[in-house]
């Protein structure tokens, strides 16, 4: 017996027996391993001889064929067929000289090797049937080698441990049948029955995987998880390449954009007074309010700090306060213009050192700022206006942050030497945008944490939170019992309507491409208002060759009643109006050349709801003409030309005092903090409750005014008792990314889905869906699903929701499963 210390594991008992055979027996046996040099295999002369093959890598769901030729012409040998699990080592018969001979060789044989994918496990011939074109050489010999077998008792030998092969195979089968990836037959049905997941009838392996693969995957509701099992792994590719993720199992190429990050929501607060009848005495609630904040909600530009501050809280205003002096030119009366929050104020003192870091010694100057009077803008201290940056300081800014973080990205030390570290990372972290693109540098004021809007007189309100230009305007100050109006507005510079309806029509005009040249000027806000009287006195009839467009929902049916009604319910500047041509006056319903007419108010009103006009109207205009009426912030009368898309914004409003007087009387948890939540308008109003539910009573004091009644950004609020209340109203706008707690997915405008592919989508998103948050189809079932094979088509309310869940409940003791649901 030879002695052996170890001997490695092999799907082929033959070389272990062959290790177990005494001296006089093992002289009779031999075995050696012959290379395979491009495709060919030299044997040498040997006695009594046979030429073995032997897998080099275990296979799974694979097959390898391996034939042989011997040199000069001769006969190709029956193929050798290893089939799927076999082992790593297990071996075949691939040559046999004939006829037998004592001694044979040498001889040179020619070997070819297949691959065979999705073979079955115990049929050859079917691997055979399978198998693709030849491997190159490198790949076959990569794959088995050839070993020569001498002498009649190693074939023996070979003979009789060649079932280990076989019952290793099967027992290799059996143990990848519990992974859904390599089971077939009815090992998938056991794993589909272990997590409520059926066979279909009809079904085959392959489909039935791919079902499987979405209940038994291991994935974390993370972002990156998220997007592994919607597109596999990451691409290299500028374009991503194909989807490689679980939806390419069911043909799905294109790979999903993941839309997270969400629009940002706008912030104002108001200060209001509550005074006693009747309300034109002296402000001495508001000259409270500003003494109270003094002692460390505001800071004093021309004060000390409070003395009554901790030190460290002291010593940092302090130094807030030195560099805003320092920094800050105030060339005109301000004298009461010097309030700034706290936060505001160490924002500003790190935006005007950001700016001399980058653009040398120089001020700002600070034109607007709180007062103890009456500004919307700037109550609390939240905002401040100032001049925007000359234009050679924004170039001279945007070369230098430039050139900072280009050095930082190299490595290099020295940067913006002799800066203090926390201005050095708001230069390392910014958004740099040219001057053509940011006229006023908003990006360096953001840098710093500001947000920055230009206002209509040219200058730039600045503020620490979410602001965009929201503004709350209504009465500074109320008689206790009076009801107040109040109106968020959030108005672009210098047109005097919303900053969503300027931002629409300008995608608007990019969308008419040359046709922009025909269209006409957007009609000012009070224009518009003025027009809308005129249509709803003189009340125009509908035009003949119009009215097949009231059906469509683009012409109103009785165009008076339309435009009485949103002249009196709606703000104009929530609204964008054009006085066109459409040529529609005098003609019949059936004429030529009103089918053009109306095909070309189709086509431009398309561009417009693309733009994100969510409601468009075409009303007659009283010299013949048409008035369109565009809505990107509230829905008009009769519905929106998107339906199934969400209002483009939403307003919630809060009110509180301030400081909050000493408890009088008990109050019920319905008066502790009261809130108001509406759409876009004509929502419905309804009161919320702050805060969690106290378990033992307490005393609190109801703020000085109470919401009444809200339509979108309006609301009205009734005074109670004097004092000062603070009003606030969170706007949330929809400018193409996500709502919060909400992913939303998007495909590239090619892509189309069958039912069956949205179907898949569809269950794969139920069980990757993170607790607490919202997967956002809509763009899908909108613009990508195609029901019938054609174009696609909106899926809207319950059909979208019609597809087959994969998952279905079995009773307990239950044998067979209910019918699946939807």
């Amino acid at each position: 017996m030879r002695p052996v210390d170890s001997r490695t594991v092999s799907g082929s008992g033959l070389p272990a027996a062959l290790d177990l055979l005494t001296p006089p027996f093992a002289a009779g046996a031999g075995l050696r391993v012959l290379p395979l040099v491009d495709g060919a295999v030299d044997v040498p002369a040997l006695r009594a001889p046979v030429v073995l093959v032997r897998l080099t890598a275990p296979l799974a769901r694979r097959a390898v064929v391996v034939r042989c030729r011997a040199a000069g012409g001769g006969a190709e040998q029956p193929a050798a067929v290893f089939t799927a699990w076999s082992a790593a080592g297990s071996l075949l018969p691939l040559f046999l000289p004939q006829p037998p001979a004592d001694t044979s060789g040498p001889i040179r044989l020619a070997v070819t090797v297949r691959t065979a994918v999705g073979a079955p496990s115990a049929d050859p011939a079917a691997a055979i049937a399978a198998a693709g074109p030849d491997l190159p050489p490198d790949g076959a010999a990569a794959l088995v080698e050839v070993l020569a077998l001498e002498g009649r008792l190693a074939r023996l030998v070979h003979l009789l441990t060649a079932e280990k092969q076989r019952v290793t195979a099967v027992a290799r089968e059996i143990a990848a049948s519990r992974h859904v990836s390599l089971a077939r037959s009815g090992a998938l049905d056991a794993i589909g029955a272990d997590h409520g997941v059926p066979r279909l009838q009809g079904e085959g392996d392959e489909a039935y995987r791919s079902r499987l693969l979405i209940v038994t995957s291991w994935r974390l509701a993370t972002p990156a998880g998220f997007d592994r099992a919607l597109n596999g792994p990451p691409e290299p590719t500028a374009g991503g390449g194909p989807n490689r993720g679980l939806p390419a199992t069911v043909g799905i190429t294109a790979r999903f954009r993941i839309v997270e990050r969400s629009d940002q929501p706008a912030v104002s607060v108001r200060v209001v007074e509550v005074v006693p009848p009747p309300a034109d005495g002296p402000s001495a609630w508001r000259h409270r309010f500003v003494e109270l904040a003094s002692g460390g909600l505001l800071l004093d530009l021309d004060g000390d700090t409070p003395a009554g501050l901790p030190d460290s809280t002291r010593s940092r205003l302090e130094q807030t306060r030195q560099i805003l002096i320092g920094r800050l030119t105030r060339d005109q009366p301000l004298d009461d213009r010097r309030y700034l929050g706290a936060g505001t104020a160490t924002c500003l003192a790190r935006a005007v050192l950001l700016l001399e870091a980058l653009t040398g010694p120089g001020t700002l100057t600070l034109r607007s700022a709180m007062t103890a009077e009456a500004d919307p803008r700037y109550d609390l201290g939240l905002g401040v206006a100032v001049d925007p940056p000359t234009a050679d300081r924004v170039d001279r800014a945007v070369e230098a942050a430039r050139a900072a973080q280009q050095a930082a990205a190299a490595g290099g030390a020295a940067v913006l030497p002799g800066i203090a570290p926390g201005v050095v990372g708001a230069v390392l972290r910014a958004a740099v945008r040219d001057r053509s693109d940011d006229p006023q540098a908003r990006w360096l004021f953001a840098a710093a944490g500001l947000d920055a809007t230009p206002l209509d007189d040219g200058t730039l309100q600045l503020t620490s939170l979410p602001g965009h230009g929201l503004v709350i305007e209504g009465p500074a100050r109320l008689a206790e019992g009076e009801t107040g109006r109040y109106v968020a507005r959030m108005r672009g510079a210098g047109s005097g309507r919303s900053v969503l309806v300027d931002e629409a029509w300008a995608r608007a005009l990019t969308g008419f491409g040359p046709a922009v040249a025909e269209v006409p000027p957007p009609l000012e806000p009070a224009d518009l208002a003025t027009l809308l009287g005129t249509v709803a006195t003189v009340a125009p009839a509908v035009p003949a060759a119009a009215r097949p467009l009231v059906a469509a929902g683009l012409v109103p049916a009785v165009p008076g009643e339309f435009a009485a009604r949103v002249r009196e319910a709606y703000d104009t500047d929530l609204l964008l109006g054009l006085v066109v041509p459409t040529g529609l006056a005098g003609l019949a319903a059936d004429a030529p050349a009103a089918v053009a007419a109306r095909d070309t108010i189709r086509t431009d009103v398309a561009v417009l709801t693309a733009a994100g006009f969510v409601s468009v109207r075409v009303l007659p205009h009283p010299d013949g003409s048409s008035l369109l009426v565009l809505g990107s912030v509230g829905l008009l009368p009769g519905g929106s030309n998107l339906p199934g898309e969400p209002v483009p914004a939403t307003y919630r409003w809060y009110v509180a005092p301030f400081p909050p007087p000493a408890p009088d009387r008990p109050m019920a948890p319905a008066e502790r903090f009261r809130s108001l939540d509406s759409g876009a308008v004509d929502a419905d109003w309804s009161f919320r409750l702050g805060g969690p539910r106290l378990r033992r009573p307490h005393r609190w004091t109801p703020a000085p005014l109470e919401v009444r009644r809200g339509v979108g950004g309006r609301v009205e609020l009734l005074a109670t008792r004097p004092g000062i209340a603070l009003v606030v109203c969170v706007a949330h706008t929809r400018r193409g990314l996500a709502d919060p707690y909400e992913v939303r997915l998007e495909l590239p405008d090619d892509a189309v889905l069958d039912l069956h592919q949205y179907g898949y989508l569809m269950n794969l998103l139920e069980e990757l869906c993170p607790l607490g948050i919202e997967v956002n189809t809509f763009p899908i079932r909108r613009n990508h699903v195609s029901p019938d094979g054609g174009p696609p088509q909106f899926l809207a309310g319950e059909l979208s929701r019609t597809y087959t869940r994969y998952r279905r409940r079995r009773g307990v003791g239950a044998e067979r499963y209910g019918p699946p649901p939807g």
